[in-house]
Parts: structure tokens; C-alpha cells; sequence
């Protein structure tokens, strides 16, 4: 015995270690792609984000061929129409921009749409007089009070429509992916930090300018508009808690302003790729006060939003979730099963109702009924607990097969809902199971189930049903309910007496 329990101990020491080896290496990689590497190209080697960029738009050109090779070859190979073979290859974004994720957006983003909504129509509306006093440094008014309350103002207004666009494209990309993922609430918090520690870094390195130039009017000269510096921050955060998605790129097509063909990139390159262009920018901003980019704020908010998946801790999520998907697309590769397995072996140990690895698990086993009905009762009983009628689906599907596996209390809930929508068969053998197990959900499921017999047009069968349920001495309120009902289908004699008895 000793012997076991020291093994078990060893085993137990071996995945702790094994843990937070994970758990540094969830920090480490993206910290280390989109941090420090670009930290070192953007103020040492800027030149390289040069021929980054031109490489980037000579693959588009080459590209070009391919893709119209592509929609041909699938053009005459299907029977879709010219437009959806097009919409394949080719989308209606402005080249150069991140504009979607390929990680799964649960529930719609409100947050993230009213705020693409309020931007745009106050960007629409808003005077010019007044977008110059919500600007962050607002002009001729200086006053602290001001100035921090222009650090929230200002990420609403932008300076003309492309800016504005393609602020809103960054924010649907990573926002409606972000937002599920944060909550409704630390993510609007999230949003706004981020947009104030931006301007506020924003302003100590105009402090610093201005100390190393001497020159005091460039706190005067400086002012700026725009939600780039949020953006940067929510990138951050998408950084630590989302480091293993793959991101959407739009490279142009035929040189055009309005379409381009989409690439997917590993979120931590392209969003490092970026970072470090920023930082270049940002020495250039240093010794160029004209610069009418805000580089200084995209430093800022990236920053900021670095810091906040730390302090909110959000890497172990992301550590989770990152083996989820790891294991998702290696079911989509060729001989990828037994590796996916194995993570989703690891996924259920730390979370047992893990719909994803427990649907992975039904399919693998769709030919071993035993193993398969296994899996069907864990996955049907933490469906349950998420969304009945998907649990209810998941039990159409499968009819009949494995039913007789489930708790009587599943077994009636889900019997009640066929029989509501009038599914009379499929009620029927539920709430036959359900009312053969014991259980607070005998009685009523066996009285649901003589009105399936009703309404399948056999009342004999339930009559007997009902004359079971009063066998078994059920609560007052499902004797009398059962009386009644015997009463109505023409059993009056004994049923009326023992009735007005009860009565």
C-alpha cells in the first residue's frame, strides 16, 4: 500500500511541475514574440519592419494569379454562381488591416457593436467646435480636470473616415472576440483602462520631450483623437489571452483601395509585427514632434492592455482554451485523432463538463455502443446544465438509442418537452423510463405519460398507467389528479367513490 501511495504522491509532484511549467511557457511565448522581439526590431533593427511590409505586398502580387487561377478552377468545377465563388477568395476590406480571429464569438458582441454604433454616429454628428475640446490636450484649456476627462472623450471622436474605419474594423476583430471571453463588464472596464493609461503614458512621454527639447509650447501643439490607443490595449490583451488564435489579414488585390484577399497569421507575429512598427514610429515621434500619427498612445494602450491580462490573470483561460482549439484542428488533419485525444483527456481533467472534448469523445466511439452510451450521459448531463434545448436535440438525435442509460430526472424533462411539443412517441419511451426509476419525478412523469397514451389514441393503456400510479400510493395531489383523469376516461365507479373520499 505504501508503495502505491508513494507513486501516486510522485505522480501527483510530476503534473504539478508539469502545470506550471505550462503556465510559465503560456506567459513566456507570448510575451517573448510579441513583446521582446519586437521591442529589439523597432528601436534597433527598424529597417527590417521595411522589408517586412514590401514583402507583404510583393506575395499580394504574386497572389493575384493564384487567386484568379483558384476562382476559375472552382467557378467551373461547382455549380455556385460567379459572386459566391468570389466572396471566397476575395473580401470587400480595405488592404493592410486585422479585421477577424478564427476563434468562435460566443453570443453576439453588444458591447462591442454599440460601440462601433456611438463612435460612428458621433463621429457623424459631432461638431467640430466641440471634438476640439474633447480631444485629449484640449486646445487653450490645460486645467487637470480637463485634461483626464479628456483621457476618456477622446477615444470617441476620430479625424476622418478612414481613420474611423479602420479603427472599427481592429475593434470587431478583436473585441467581438474578446468580449465573450472577458464578460460584459470587465470588458467594458478593460476598455476604457486601456484608453486611459494610454493617454496618460502618452502625456508623460510628452513631458520628456518637452524636457529634453526645452521646448515648452509642444505641450501646446500636442493633441489627439481616436481609439487606436484602446485598440492597441485590447491587442495586448489578446496577446496573453488569445496568443494561439490565427488572425485575418487583408493583403491587397491588384493594388485596388477597396478589396483584398484575406491570409490567416498567427495572432502573436502579426500582432508583434505591428507593435514594432509602432515602437519604430514612436522614436521617430521623439525626435519629430510633426509626426500626425499617435504612436506614443499605440505604445501606451498596448502596454496597458499587457498589463491588465496579468493582473486579471487571464493566461490561464488562455492556456485552457488554447488546448481546446490545438486539439480542434488536429481532428481536421490526417492523423491527427490520437494527439487530440490526448489533449482532450487533459482538458477533462481540469474541466469534466467540457462540452468540446466530450462530443470529440461521442464521435470517436460512434461504433462501440458501450463506450458511445458512455459518453452520451456525461455530454447529455452537462448540456443540461448549459442549454436544455440542445440537450433535447442532442437526445432527437440519437433516438432511441442509450436512453435507457439516463437518470429518471433527465428522463423526465426531457419526455415533459417532447410531449409539449406534441412529439408523442419519443415523450412516450422517456417517460416510460422515467416513470420505472424511483425518484421525486415518478409520479408526475407517470401522469404526463397516460396523456401521451391519450394522445396517441390508446386509453386503455392509459387507464392502466393511471390504476399503476395509484398502486404506488403517490401524494395527494397526484391521487386526486389521477382519480379525476380515471373519472373522465370512464372509470367512475371506484374512481368517484375514492374521490369523494379524498374530498
Amino acid at each position: 500500500m505504501s508503495t502505491l501511495v508513494g507513486k501516486s504522491e510522485s505522480s501527483n509532484v510530476f503534473e504539478e511541475k508539469d502545470r506550471k511549467a505550462k503556465r510559465k511557457n503560456v506567459v513566456l511565448l507570448p510575451l517573448v514574440g510579441a513583446v521582446a522581439l519586437p521591442v529589439f526590431i523597432g528601436f534597433f533593427e527598424p529597417g527590417f519592419i521595411d522589408i517586412v511590409w514590401e514583402l507583404f505586398f510583393w506575395a499580394a502580387f504574386w497572389l493575384v494569379p493564384i487567386v484568379l487561377f483558384g476562382i476559375v478552377y472552382m467557378w467551373a468545377r461547382s455549380d455556385e454562381g460567379i459572386i459566391s465563388v468570389l466572396g471566397k477568395f476575395i473580401r470587400p476590406v480595405p488592404a493592410g488591416v486585422i479585421y477577424n480571429s478564427d476563434l468562435k464569438k460566443a453570443g453576439t458582441p453588444v458591447v462591442t457593436i454599440s460601440l462601433i454604433v456611438a463612435n460612428t454616429l458621433l463621429f457623424l454628428f459631432t461638431p467640430e467646435l466641440v471634438v476640439d475640446q474633447l480631444c485629449f490636450l484640449p486646445y487653450n484649456d490645460l486645467n487637470i480636470f480637463h485634461v483626464l476627462s479628456t483621457t476618456v472623450t477622446c477615444a470617441f471622436f476620430h479625424g476622418d473616415f478612414s481613420h474611423l474605419f479602420g479603427n472599427m474594423i481592429f475593434l470587431w476583430a478583436f473585441g467581438a472576440t474578446l468580449e465573450s471571453r472577458l464578460g460584459m463588464w470587465r470588458y467594458l472596464a478593460t476598455y476604457f483602462l486601456c484608453g486611459i493609461i494610454s493617454s496618460l503614458i502618452c502625456l508623460n512621454l510628452l513631458i520628456i520631450q518637452v524636457m529634453v527639447y526645452d521646448d515648452p509650447l509642444l505641450l501646446l501643439q500636442y493633441s489627439s483623437i481616436g481609439a487606436s490607443g484602446i485598440i492597441s490595449g485590447l491587442m495586448g490583451l489578446f496577446v496573453i489571452r488569445c496568443y494561439f488564435a490565427r488572425l485575418s489579414f487583408s493583403l491587397p488585390i491588384l493594388f485596388n483601395p477597396l478589396f483584398s484577399v484575406p491570409v490567416k497569421i498567427n495572432g502573436i507575429v502579426l500582432i508583434g509585427f505591428f507593435f514594432a512598427k509602432d515602437l519604430a514610429g514612436s522614436a521617430e515621434q521623439m525626435a519629430d514632434a510633426s509626426i500626425m500619427v499617435d504612436y506614443w498612445g499605440h505604445v501606451g494602450g498596448f502596454i496597458a492592455g499587457i498589463v491588465l491580462a496579468l493582473v486579471f490573470r487571464l493566461q490561464g483561460d488562455g492556456a485552457g482554451e488554447a488546448q481546446e482549439v490545438k486539439a480542434k484542428r488536429l481532428t481536421k488533419s490526417v492523423g491527427g485523432t490520437t494527439e487530440a485525444s490526448d489533449l482532450y483527456t487533459d482538458i477533462l481533467k481540469n474541466d469534466p463538463e467540457n462540452l468540446t472534448a466530450l462530443k470529440h469523445f461521442l464521435k470517436l466511439n460512434r461504433y462501440n455502443d458501450q463506450e458511445e452510451g458512455t459518453w452520451f450521459v456525461k455530454l447529455l448531463a452537462a448540456t443540461v446544465k448549459r442549454d436544455f434545448q440542445s440537450a433535447v436535440r442532442l437526445v432527437r438525435d440519437y433516438y432511441p438509442k442509450h436512453l435507457n442509460l439516463l437518470s429518471g430526472d433527465i428522463l423526465f424533462r426531457i419526455g415533459t418537452e417532447f410531449y409539449q411539443y406534441a412529439d408523442y412517441e419519443k415523450a412516450r419511451l422517456c417517460l416510460e423510463l422515467a416513470g420505472s426509476k424511483d425518484g421525486p419525478w415518478q409520479h408526475k412523469a407517470m401522469l404526463i405519460l397516460s396523456r401521451t397514451y391519450e394522445a396517441i389514441g390508446n386509453p386503455d393503456k392509459a387507464v392502466a398507467v393511471l390504476e399503476e400510479l395509484l398502486e404506488k400510493e403517490p401524494e395527494e395531489i397526484f391521487r386526486r389528479q389521477a382519480l379525476k383523469r380515471l373519472m373522465e376516461l370512464g372509470q367512475t365507479q371506484d374512481s368517484f367513490k375514492e374521490l369523494t373520499t379524498i374530498a
